[in-house]
C-alpha cells in the first residue's frame, strides 16, 4: 500500500500579527533589562561629587566619544539617514575626524549644517523629503532610531500631529 504524503499547508502570518509579536518581544526584553538594572541603580545612587567627576571626564573626551558614536551608529549603519546626508555632502569618516580635530564638536556641527547635513522636524517625522541641492531623500521616523540604544522604557507619542511614534524614555 503506498504511503500517503502529508501536505502541510503554510499560511502567511498577517503583517499586523507579526508586528504585534515583535513589539511584545521587544517589550519583554525591555522589562527584563529594567528588572536586571533597576535594583542595582537604586542600591548604589551616584553621589554629587562622583557625578561631577564623571561629567568632567566625559567633557574632556567629548571629541573622541562623538567620533566613536558617529562611526558605530552612522558610518557602520548603512540604513542611517545621517550617513545618506553625510555621503551626499562628501563627508567620510576621515573628513569628519579632521573637522573635529580642527574645529571641535560644535564647530564641526556648524560646518555640517552648512554642508546640508541636518534634518528638519518634518523630515524627521517622514512628512517631507529632505531636499539638499540635487539630492532628494525620503526618510521614515524609525530610520532615526539609534541602533546603539536599548532602552529600559519606551514612551509612545499620542500621534496628534501624525502617526504615533515610540521614543526611548
Amino acid at each position: 500500500m503506498p504511503r500517503r504524503r502529508s501536505h502541510a499547508v503554510s499560511y502567511p502570518i498577517p503583517e499586523a500579527v507579526a508586528c504585534h509579536a515583535q513589539e511584545a518581544a521587544e517589550n519583554l526584553a525591555m522589562a527584563a533589562r529594567l528588572a536586571r538594572d533597576l535594583p542595582r541603580a537604586l542600591r548604589h545612587p551616584i553621589r554629587a561629587d562622583v557625578a561631577r567627576m564623571r561629567l568632567l571626564r566625559q567633557l574632556a573626551s567629548r571629541d573622541r566619544r562623538f567620533l566613536d558614536v558617529a562611526e558605530r551608529a552612522i558610518y557602520r549603519n548603512p540604513k542611517s539617514p545621517y550617513l545618506t546626508l553625510l555621503r551626499h555632502a562628501g563627508v567620510e569618516l576621515g573628513d569628519l575626524s579632521a573637522l573635529v580635530a580642527h574645529d571641535g564638536v560644535e564647530g564641526t556641527l556648524d560646518e555640517l549644517v552648512t554642508a546640508g547635513v541636518y534634518v528638519t522636524y518634518d523630515e524627521l517625522r517622514g512628512r517631507r523629503p529632505a531636499v539638499r541641492g540635487s539630492g532628494r531623500f525620503a526618510f521614515q521616523a524609525n530610520d532615526f532610531d539609534n541602533p546603539l540604544v536599548h532602552p529600559h522604557v519606551i514612551r509612545y507619542t499620542g500621534g496628534s500631529t501624525g502617526p504615533g511614534r515610540t521614543s526611548p524614555a
